[in-house]
């Protein structure tokens, strides 16, 4: 018989008596799945910043403003966190591959509607709201998976996995950049709209949870929570940290576009350096979690980000300099 052991998993999930995760087998398949999916969800999501200096130059659509489109690139990074709880409930209701279905289907509904937005309010609608709930409903649906299969590695896979965003939006931030150019932006967020609609519907259909063996309990919200003094102070970590890292990722683009002047090919390759970082420092930075304790390294990185903002981006006035950020914040942010 195999060993059980209480856990409490992040997103809601309360697993009373969860059976040893297998260490393996099926779950390198969940592993190259989820990164997929994280990158034609987030690293999407991090392309935007190319979409957002293109916006801010040439202000196409009817009633916007600079800041309406930073406004849309922060809500369709909050969007997917508001939305947890409901695609949590789904899953415990209706099942994962049902949960990320949904978030397929209105992935690529909200891109293509963004594809043809003529006023910002219907960008307001597809790209921040529809978009960023269907990450919810795909980033919630994956997360907890990779977890069910690993213990002694489980930061690593988790790692791994999470390097999907950088490798999602190294790709997607030079081809975005390239469309826009040669398709127009309407072609270039379709293009992005049948790439994640098929990927994704394909790793819907190859995930597989370990929900029968493991029995968890999905709660919509458990206000215990918020009675211990540790999980407050992790909450206050996560916000502050997802709070610079979101500015960081949506911004730096558009600062060498409009500070250092960055012609469009420069600022695909400045968003595309970020997320090479992502590339490097994710994957590292599971594997040291995994022998350094998660906490440990954690706190490390997240001050490093904070003394490389400080130290390199408040002093970069050459495009040199923004690159060397770039990889740098990606890999620590």
């Amino acid at each position: 018989m195999s060993e059980k052991r209480p856990a409490t998993d992040a997103s809601g999930e309360i697993e009373p008596a969860v059976e040893l995760a297998v260490d393996g087998g099926y779950g390198w398949i969940c592993v190259i799945a989820v990164f997929l999916v994280n990158a034609h969800t987030w690293g999407i999501s991090t392309a935007y910043s190319v979409f957002l200096s293109y916006y801010n130059q040439s202000s196409p659509l009817q009633g916007s403003s600079p800041l309406h489109y930073a406004l849309i690139g922060g809500l369709q990074f909050s969007q997917p966190f508001i939305v947890a709880p409901v695609a949590t409930r789904i899953i415990g209701l209706f099942g994962m591959r049902v949960c990320l279905l949904a978030g397929v289907v209105l992935q690529t509904a909200s891109l293509v509607g963004a594809s043809y937005a003529s006023a910002i309010w219907q960008l307001y609608l597809s790209q921040a709201i529809g978009f960023g709930w269907a990450n919810g409903f795909l980033f919630t649906g994956t997360q907890y998976i990779v977890p069910q299969w690993f213990t002694r590695r489980r930061s690593l896979a988790n790692g791994l996995a999470a390097t999907g965003t950088g490798a999602g939006g190294m790709l997607y931030s030079l081809l975005a950049g390239h469309m826009i150019t040669s398709m127009g932006v309407g072609w270039a967020i379709r293009t992005l709209a049948i790439a994640a609609g098929c990927v994704n519907l394909v790793c819907s259909l190859l995930l597989r949870d370990r929900n029968d063996a493991i029995e968890p309990t999905f709660v919509l919200f458990d206000p215990d929570l918020f009675k211990k003094p540790i999980y407050l102070m992790l909450l206050g970590f996560s916000f502050f940290n997802m709070l610079g890292e979101i500015i960081i990722l949506t911004q730096i683009p558009d600062f060498g576009s409009s500070v250092l002047a960055l012609d469009g090919n420069q600022v695909s390759v400045v968003g595309a350096m970020v997320a090479l970082g992502q590339i490097i420092g994710r994957s590292a930075i599971g594997y040291l979690s995994d022998k350094l304790g998660r906490l440990n390294v954690a706190s490390t990185v997240t001050f490093l980000a904070g003394i490389w903002t400080l130290a390199i981006w408040t002093n970069a006035t050459s495009y040199d300099i923004l690159i060397f950020y770039s990889i740098c914040i990606g890999a620590f942010a």
